[in-house]
């Protein structure tokens, strides 16, 4: 899953830097790496299934988390694509939030306690996170505004449901 974690992470530290920056190459390579997480998703997938069928030896509820761990990680990988794709789609560089870069360095300190929780499955940093959801969710969400950029909209959508994400690991 550390391969998984690396991949997912940069892809959405990336697909928020190609937003805020409006860089199309940067904004390609993020949809590409995909591919990437996609492939590993099913290496994990087979060898829970080689697991089950007595193929391989191991115990089955631990491959079973890593694979429910490497399934929300992929999905997140997919929404890292979603907000490529609002990069890759704008004429010019995009600031959806007035915090965008506090929300970037909050959402990259998930992912990475999140790594942490699930190498070293520390129950109190898992518990902190946890506590911390609310927070993180009003951030993305900020001021209840009548209207919204369809952009902002389907990056905020993006933003929660990493969150989302992160918190079902």
């Amino acid at each position: 899953t550390q391969r998984i974690f690396l991949i997912a992470r940069t892809m959405f530290e990336d697909s928020l830097k190609a937003v805020a920056a409006g860089d199309k190459n940067l904004a390609l390579a993020v949809e590409q790496r995909d591919f990437e997480v996609n492939k590993l998703l099913c290496m994990v997938r087979r060898q829970y299934n080689s697991l089950l069928k007595g193929k391989t030896e191991g115990s089955p509820a631990e491959l079973g988390y890593y694979v429910d761990v490497a399934i929300q990680l992929e999905r997140i990988g997919d929404h890292a694509v979603q907000i490529a794709k609002v990069a890759a789609a704008s004429a010019a560089p995009l600031s959806p939030y007035d915090n965008f870069p506090v929300i970037t360095a909050q959402v990259v300190g998930l992912l990475n306690d999140v790594e942490k929780v699930v190498g070293s499955l520390d129950k109190s940093l898992a518990h902190r996170i946890l506590d911390q959801d609310e927070a993180f969710r009003q951030l993305i969400g900020g001021p209840k505004q009548a209207e919204k950029s369809s952009e902002r909209l389907l990056i905020e959508n993006s933003l929660d449901r990493l969150r989302g994400y992160a918190m079902n690991i």
